[in-house]
Order: structure tokens, then sequence, then C-alpha cells
């Protein structure tokens, strides 16, 4: 009786060991992720940054649509600029989420000069920008990115607003609340 439950101790012990074994292991496969992706930011390589979290995974497509922008080759872009002074480091990794604290230019601003001046030039708006961006005082953003084991691999979806705003140092609000007074100022969809 006694044997039989030492056995029975030992066999819970075993399946509890290696189910924690199991989710310690999708865990650190959640850590060397997150890490590649700090490599990838403090590489600035903002190519593969893209394929990533913009989804640019085409070459072909990518250099067509930087065609139709006239900035064929042009690797000196907004987001470029943003990304070359973000800092990012993992805070945090557990069972179900990648934590990020991610410091970038805080560009709350960048529009407001722009608004009062509506004979700029395209050059003329991304050299403001860039200049905008090249002063702006740093922000820190905390972000959880979910993640999932498919296959024995993980899966994190980086098209997510809240990370994409926290690298781009609040361009989507910007951008958002931009979209927001010109409805308001021009009273469309009302």
């Amino acid at each position: 009786m006694k044997k039989r439950k030492i056995v029975g101790l030992v066999c819970t012990c075993a399946v509890i060991g290696l189910c924690c074994v199991g989710c310690n292991s999708d865990t650190k496969k959640a850590e060397n992720h997150a890490e590649k992706i700090v490599d990838l930011m403090e590489e600035d390589n903002i190519e593969e940054m893209n394929k990533i979290i913009f989804g640019y995974e085409d070459p072909e497509i990518q250099e067509e649509i930087s065609k139709e922008n006239g900035n064929a080759g042009e690797t000196g872009g907004i987001i470029t600029e943003i990304m070359k002074k973000d800092k990012i480091k993992v805070k945090d990794v557990d069972e179900s989420q990648i934590i990020y604290e991610i410091e970038s230019p805080n560009l709350n601003g960048i529009l407001d000069d722009l608004k009062n001046s509506p004979q700029l030039s395209e050059d003329d708006i991304l050299n403001h920008c860039k200049d905008y961006i090249s002063k702006a005082e740093m922000t820190k953003h905390t972000v959880k990115i979910p993640y999932s084991v498919v296959d024995e691999e993980i899966e994190v979806n980086y098209r997510n607003r809240d990370f994409i705003n926290a690298i781009t140092g609040g361009l989507l609000e910007v951008y958002q609340k931009a979209y927001q007074d010109m409805i308001t100022e021009y009273g469309i969809m009302q």
C-alpha cells in the first residue's frame, strides 16, 4: 500500500514536471524570438523589420510600390528615421505574451507646424519631419504582444496597433488626430 502511494506520487510529480518543461520550452522559444526582434532593431535592419511589422514580404511588390511613390531605392523615409532612434528591450515573457519596453521619439507635435504652411513641397515636409524626429524627446512605451505556438514555432503578430504606434513614436495617433481634425474642419461625413 505504501509502495503504491509512493509510485502514484512519483508519477504525479513526473507528469507535472513534464508539463512545466513543455510550457517552459515554449516560453524560452518566445524569449529567443523576442531577442531576435531586439537584435534586428539594434542593428537598424529596417528592411527585415518592415517585413515583420508591415508585411513587406515580396521585394518585387515593395519595389513597385516604391516606384509609384517616387522613392525607388530610398531608405531614408520617415519611418526609417524614427526606427533608427528607437531602443527596444524585452521586459518579460510569459506563457502567452511578450512584453517589450520601447523608447522612441515623441512625435505628438510633428504636424503642428505644417498646418500653418500649406504651400510646402513634399521634400520640405520630409525634411521638416526628419528634423523634428532628430530633435524630439524620447518617450517610453510598454507593449504587450500575444504569441502562440503552432507546430513548435512561435507566431507573433507585430501588426499590432500598440506596437506600431510605440515604434513610430505615436505616429498612428498623430495621423488619426489629423484625420479627425480634417473631418471636423471640413464637415466631411456629417
